[in-house]
């Protein structure tokens, strides 16, 4: 089973991002920082999401908050999608978590 969320997981709840698809890699997308408000973003063409955390989303899954397998695919902002996580890992880790940790991204939050 798997329970989609249309959010950003980061390692804090609260405010938004603008997304919007890479042109130039169809299967990825980047943040947008200058446009922090909904209205500015979307008229640029992206698509404003709310931040959240992964503890956050547990508490309103219909599976409960067990989780089997974690996928963490965020371009180098891997670390905050897990401090994000902190209460999953620590009462009941999943069993399986696939990452793809980018080194140049850790540069961003010395």
């Amino acid at each position: 089973r798997v329970h989609l969320v249309n959010k950003i997981a980061s390692d804090h709840s609260g405010g938004g991002a603008c997304i919007k698809p890479d042109e130039e890699n169809a299967s990825s997308t980047y943040v947008m920082p200058e446009f922090d408000e909904r209205l500015s973003c979307e008229a640029a063409g992206g698509k404003f999401l709310d931040i959240t955390t992964v503890d956050e989303i547990l508490k309103s899954s219909p599976f409960g908050n067990i989780v089997d397998v974690m996928k963490i695919d965020v371009e180098g902002y891997e670390p905050l999608v897990l401090e994000g996580s902190v209460g999953l890992l620590a009462r009941s880790p999943p069993r399986t978590v696939v990452a793809e940790i980018i080194g140049w991204r850790k540069y961003c939050f010395e």
